[in-house]
């Protein structure tokens, strides 16, 4: 389960930087690719990776307010994000304002990354065994 959700954050972040330099009419298209391979990732989490960590979080005050930090967290970061698929992902003329805004999903993905896999994802694994 956590190889393929390491993989999976992998392309994703891999998807997004290999948008710089492209067409607006290919970046639209790639940021839908994008959106579904994103809504398909974390469906994935939603339905096998979070769902171990509530039921021990039943059972661990420190789980519960883990997963209770990172489930704010994530709300702020769906709602950036989707606001950045909705604006970008017509086929208009991109600017540098999509440039920043682009290194600003980049960078905000890499991070939540980065805290799943290091605290998440080893946790995970000691409850899952």
């Amino acid at each position: 389960m956590i190889t393929i959700l390491k993989e999976e954050h992998s392309k994703v972040l891999d998807m997004l930087k290999a948008l710089k330099g492209l067409s607006p009419e290919e970046t639209a298209r790639r940021l839908k690719e994008i959106e579904k391979a994103l809504l398909a990732h974390l469906e994935k989490e939603d339905r096998d990776f979070y769902p171990v960590l509530q039921r021990a979080s039943e059972r661990d005050q420190e789980i519960r307010d883990t997963l209770e930090v990172f489930a704010r967290d994530m709300e702020k970061i769906s709602k950036d994000i989707q606001l950045f698929f909705e604006r970008y992902s017509r086929s208009e003329a991109l600017d540098i304002e999509f440039m920043i805004d682009l290194g600003r999903v980049i960078t905000t993905l890499e991070g939540r990354i980065k805290k799943e896999e290091t605290i998440l994802f080893p946790l995970y694994e000691r409850i899952a065994g």
